[in-house]
């Protein structure tokens, strides 16, 4: 930590797991990466939430950074100890935080839900740029989510930010009505391929090794 201005954290166990490992991972090294923040002075994070740590409202639901959380696992459980550590730190000892309860941060969605809680990569560095240049930043929650036409999260309790998305799957060049077709096209294709392939192996179960597939075909 020694000399450095400001800290991007986007470590610790990235799905869910078993408590051990998320707890090692996620708490003990959260822990141990403030206090090293606080003993060499460090005064501003950018920590990499998730949308996990609300996962367990209807979507029907619009939620901003007071909503209370409602964790959907263990996963979301240690984003929410996260964000309270970076409170606590904030409040005691003046380090700055964002938190950023990132949605779906790929080049493209890629399902449904995708189309209410993406953000692509230039929107997520740019909103990191904007944790680090703002002049005051404080302690405050961020839904990292692009320019969706759908939505369930309001930043406008965070507006002071300056930061605005620009990219949505509007303009990323996909029709994605056909798109939503053509996939759904091939999951069928994929699961009629999945049920010969059980059936066909159901066959060569019951027929035995004298059976139509001969003995080597059984020995597979």
């Amino acid at each position: 930590m020694k000399g450095c201005d400001g800290i991007v954290y986007m470590g610790g166990q990235s799905v869910e797991a078993p408590w051990g490992i998320i707890c090692r991972a996620s708490i003990d090294g959260m822990v141990n990466l403030y206090e090293a923040a606080r003993k060499h002075g460090v005064k501003r994070f950018e920590f990499a939430s998730s949308n996990h740590a609300i996962g367990f409202y209807r979507q029907t639901e619009l939620l901003d950074a007071g909503s209370p959380t409602r964790p959907d696992g263990l996963y979301g459980v240690s984003k929410i100890f996260g964000e309270a550590l970076a409170s606590m730190y904030h409040d005691n000892f003046g380090i700055e935080t964002a938190c950023i309860r990132i949605g779906s941060c790929f080049p493209e969605p890629a399902d449904h839900r995708m189309l209410s809680t993406w953000m692509s990569h230039d929107d997520f560095t740019c909103l990191i740029e904007c944790t680090f240049t703002v002049r005051k930043l404080g302690y405050l929650i961020i839904y990292g989510v692009s320019d969706n036409d759908a939505t369930w999260w309001d930043n406008r309790k965070v507006s002071y930010l300056g930061w605005r998305p620009r990219e949505s799957p509007r303009n990323s060049g996909v029709d994605w009505t056909n798109e939503w077709i053509r996939r759904i096209q091939m999951m069928h294709v994929r699961s009629t391929r999945a049920e010969l392939s059980r059936s066909m192996s159901s066959k060569r179960t019951e027929t035995g090794p004298c059976g139509i597939f001969g003995r080597q075909e059984q020995r597979v």
